[in-house]
């Protein structure tokens, strides 16, 4: 009976965060229009381009061919709505794997019940680019640590065969966010395995090496002060876990199993993708230059940073001084209310996050909790969640740097392993709470500690979930092809759909700042089999700006659509000088401006 009530609250919950997310979905789109992108992209792919060698590409082989099955295999149309159902898959199946962690770690249903709402709100973002691989490659980065929670039931060949193939699946998605947990899953095993008689040597180097790692990967930008307090922040809070990963005293040949097991995890995950890319038409080569041709442009033209205050980095140092003070001390009695105080302090850091600095709470959870993550890492009695909470640890510290060189959503995605560890800290102070006042009436409240926080988050789910579908009844449909369901206000409705009908019947049409929904929206069809990943065109390779510039200039009836005025794109580039000297306004809908070329005569509308 109680287990049938515990999956009709299950139930109730998922179908709760089911109609927040669809209402939140379908009552959003971004000028920028990343989801645009993804569609024009996976479109082109699966016409047979050659991505990495004919087209650059951003991400992974991986996601490319989950493209192909969800698109091809599964025939999902490629349209606005239905990449918003796919989202909103993901979005829950996030969500759900959360809950299965913390569930695990806490041994509480009521504390994984906790972590399904608070992080199925924390990445709300996600309806900001529906279709992003962020939300795949989140997934991957948690079942790292749900895996893990199963290590005792393994071999040790076997769990960090399956660790190294979940990382190299999350690096062949995308190859950042793959190589932060690969290196977070590296410092746990060279922490943790006797690998040298020299153990002592090898964790200085390690614990070296966390501290300097963000500096290195940060180093074009460092003259930038955001960046280099993010390079920090970030690097005192890795150090800090580092430093408290629990060496374990196993044989050498355990240690040397778990290495070799874990690269041939690695390594099978690359095979399998390097060798789908390689059907498709791509060499590794190919793949390499490619994401590491876009990284470069990330770093040159398009990034910016959020501002560190020197109380954070404080705090930061703080953190790790404590951490250093634990370890060395060795939890005696006498110093033991010092990790008492840093538990409380991540837990009201935590909370300042979620509930005080909402607006900004990935950044505030990043800056202020992320540094007291290794709090969960020492611990009296063994469990055998410690490499679970290892795991944990490391990712929470390491995946945050997606947030370089551009911290939107990728901070809440980044970040959310923070989250959980917040989540499982409490549970530990609760429980031991517990334990040592039992006799205490007060220890019942404690108890009901997870219900109160459960409470809380639906509560604000429930808030939420009404103040969206408000909105999603207030606007109006968009009432194009591919967004049946969709809703955004009504003047941008109607400039949207102006703007369809303005440019169909054009045999070409560019758009200056990568409005690339417009090909889904009507019969416009883009100059260029490929995609503007940068919204100015001055940002375009060379190569790529001469192939515009001779489809426009060999098109009958090209249009052009922008928002800003060409003079406004710098820096300024042969292929807009050209745009502004052989075409000229002739219509405007709302903020959005029509070029067409000089030979045509008509009015300015």
């Amino acid at each position: 009976m109680r287990d049938a009530g515990i999956v009709i609250s299950i139930g109730a919950i998922v179908l709760l965060c089911a109609l927040v997310g669809f209402y939140s979905l379908f009552s959003n789109f971004r000028t920028y229009d990343d989801e645009g992108l993804l569609l024009l992209s996976s479109s082109l792919y699966l016409e047979g381009y050659v991505f990495y060698r004919d087209i650059p590409w951003i991400y992974g082989p991986i996601y490319l061919a989950i493209v192909e099955f969800l698109h091809g295999a599964l025939s999902i149309p490629l349209e606005h709505s239905a990449i918003r159902f796919v989202t909103l898959v993901n979005w829950i199946l996030l969500a759900v794997v959360s809950a299965l962690l913390v569930t695990k770690l806490t041994a509480s249903r009521l504390w994984g019940l906790s972590a399904l709402v608070l992080s199925f709100g924390y990445v709300d973002s996600i309806v900001n680019e529906p279709g992003h691989p962020q939300a795949m490659v989140a997934i991957g980065t948690i079942l790292i640590p749900l895996l893990a929670t199963y290590s005792s039931r393994m071999s040790v060949k076997t769990t960090w065969l399956l660790l190294g193939f979940t990382g190299g699946v999350v690096l062949h998605l995308k190859l950042n966010a793959g190589a932060f947990v690969i290196a977070a899953m590296s410092v746990v095993l060279l922490c943790s395995h006797s690998f040298v008689a020299w153990r002592g040597v090898m964790r200085t180097l390690v614990v070296i090496g966390t501290l300097c790692f963000p500096f290195v990967l940060m180093w074009p930008l460092l003259s930038d002060p955001n960046c280099l307090a993010f390079a920090a922040l970030m690097g005192v809070s890795a150090a800090a876990v580092s430093l408290n990963i629990e060496p374990k005293v196993d044989p050498f040949s355990q240690s040397r199993t778990a290495l070799l097991a874990f690269s041939l995890g690695i390594l099978a995950a690359s095979m399998l993708a390097i060798s789908y890319s390689a059907l498709r038409g791509a060499s590794p080569l190919d793949i390499i230059g490619s994401l590491l041709g876009y990284r470069e442009g990330q770093i040159q033209f398009y990034h910016f940073f959020r501002s560190y205050s020197a109380l954070q980095l404080a705090l930061a140092c703080v953190s790790a001084a404590v951490a250093c003070v634990i370890l060395w001390t060795g939890k005696h009695r006498n110093i033991i209310w010092l990790l008492w105080v840093a538990r409380v302090v991540f837990i009201v850091m935590a909370c300042y996050a979620l509930a005080v600095d909402s607006p900004a709470y990935a950044h505030t959870m990043l800056g202020l909790a992320g540094p007291w993550v290794w709090v969960i890492l020492v611990r009296k009695r063994e469990d055998g969640s410690a490499l679970a909470r290892m795991m944990l640890a490391a990712v929470a510290v390491w995946s945050p740097l997606l947030a370089f060189p551009i911290p939107g959503s990728q901070l809440y995605f980044g970040s959310l392993a923070i989250l959980l560890v917040a989540l499982v800290n409490f549970a530990d102070v609760a429980q031991m709470l517990c334990e040592k006042y039992t006799k205490y009436t007060y220890s019942q409240w404690l108890r009901a500690l997870p219900a109160v926080v459960l409470f809380g988050g639906l509560s604000l789910l429930l808030i939420e979930g009404l103040s969206v579908r408000s909105q999603y009844r207030d606007y109006a449909p968009l009432a194009l092809p591919g967004t049946e369901y969709m809703r955004m206000e009504p003047q941008r409705a109607r400039v949207f759909g102006q703007l369809v009908e303005a440019i169909d019947g054009s045999d070409v049409v560019l758009t200056t700042f990568r409005f690339n929904s417009l090909y889904f929206w009507g019969d416009a069809r883009a100059p260029v089999p490929t995609y503007l990943s940068h919204a100015p065109l001055a940002f375009t390779g060379e190569e790529q700006q001469a192939q515009l510039r001779q489809a426009l200039d060999s098109a009958e009836f090209p249009k052009i659509v922008t928002r800003l005025p060409l003079d406004s794109l710098r820096p300024e580039s042969e292929l807009i000088a050209w745009i502004d000297h052989n075409f000229e306004a002739y219509r405007k809908i709302g903020g959005y401006t029509i070029l067409r070329k000089l030979s045509v005569d008509s009015p300015i509308e």
